[in-house]
């Protein structure tokens, strides 16, 4: 069963951080998954300069971004002086309570804007939540789970896209979800998802419920 999830309006923008856009090209259903939504969908230019950074997987990434802003699926925009002034409060100071330069982008733009943030660090919800109560967020699990995409796909290939996501982007999965995450793959593939917790992937057993055997291992 899926947990209640937001739905954000259809006039709302999303604006997806470097992980959700990681995670979604991992999944190899990026575009189905973004179409099967109605909203606007930006990424700052700072995400974009930070995905094209670095290895040769990231490079993957920015040519799947790429393909998407060039489809019209993604729109690429960048920040004002005052979504500046937010971005530099969240990247300036102790590293505890400061945010990487993608993440703070993305909040700092929805913001500004009264956009939905999709993002995916637990650090990054967590100073949302404290900072900025307001704000609207989403994950990526939030956009696998939600009904237009469970709809759009089906479920073979949900299931594929979701683990495919959680192999190859390492996709982070907030507790709500754990349950639905591993009775949508199986217990034998979440030994392959190095991302979801070792206490689920290595020791629960098939019978046992996700979520108690994590709050049992106190986790």
């Amino acid at each position: 069963m899926v947990p209640p999830i937001f739905s954000p309006k259809p006039d709302t923008t999303l604006t997806l951080d470097s992980s959700v856009v990681i995670n979604l090209d991992a999944s190899g259903q990026g575009r189905a998954v973004l179409s099967a939504f109605k909203n606007p969908i930006v990424v700052v230019d700072v995400v974009e300069t930070e995905i094209g950074r670095g290895n040769r997987q990231r490079r993957q990434d920015k040519a799947a971004l790429d393909a998407l802003v060039a489809a019209g699926t993604i729109a690429i925009t960048s920040l004002d002086e005052d979504a500046i002034q937010i971005f530099e409060s969240l990247v300036i100071g102790p590293a505890l309570t400061t945010l990487d330069d993608g993440e703070a982008a993305t909040i700092a733009y929805a913001v500004h804007t009264g956009s939905v943030a999709v993002i995916d660090e637990r650090k990054a919800t967590t100073l949302v939540r404290s900072r900025f109560p307001q704000l609207v967020t989403m994950s990526t699990v939030d956009m696998f789970a939600s009904d237009s995409v469970r709809s759009h796909l089906g479920y073979d290939l949900l299931k594929e896209a979701v683990f495919m996501a959680l192999v190859h982007g390492r996709m982070q999965v907030p507790k709500i979800y754990l349950n639905w995450v591993i009775e949508l793959i199986g217990q034998e593939r979440a030994i392959q998802c190095l991302s979801l917790p070792s206490c689920l992937r290595l020791t629960a057993p098939s019978d046992q419920n996700p979520i108690q055997h994590l709050n049992d291992s106190g986790l």
